[in-house]
């Protein structure tokens, strides 16, 4: 981008059209030191990306059994899947999806401690897209 061009994007527009969820997953994607292309094709994408995320969070929280007064937040916190015994009790999708969940953890923390942070938001929409709400 150059004010001399002409082809500056201001971030406040870009914010009122496509959200600042989009806009900030879209710079997180970028490369450290490289410039990013910052298109209104990739932030439409994200904006799909982050309204499918938000969408499917509804989707969980709402259909989490419900067990006395707690709210679907804290019951969600219950649910741990860091045993074998706590996966195999599963149903075989949701086996399969904690077992893809498993390796991107590892994959993303391998990423982090590189520093490969665009890696990691590829990793995470990867997964996300599909294999998660797929």
């Amino acid at each position: 981008m150059s004010k001399t061009l002409g082809n500056v994007i201001d971030p406040l527009d870009t914010i009122k059209e496509f959200g600042t969820d989009a806009l900030r997953f879209t710079v997180a994607l970028g490369t450290a030191g490289q410039d990013l292309n910052l298109s209104t094709e990739r932030l439409t994408s994200n904006k799909a990306f982050t309204n499918k995320l938000w969408n499917a969070g509804k989707f969980v929280l709402q259909n989490l059994p419900k067990e006395n007064d707690i709210s679907a937040w804290e019951n969600i916190l219950t649910y741990k899947f860091d045993t074998e015994d706590s996966v195999l009790n599963l149903p075989l999708p949701e086996r399969w999806v904690v077992s893809k969940l498993h390796l991107l953890i590892e994959s993303v923390s391998a990423s982090y401690d590189k520093f490969f942070f665009g890696e990691v938001g590829r990793e995470i929409y990867d997964f996300f897209w599909a294999d998660f709400a797929d």
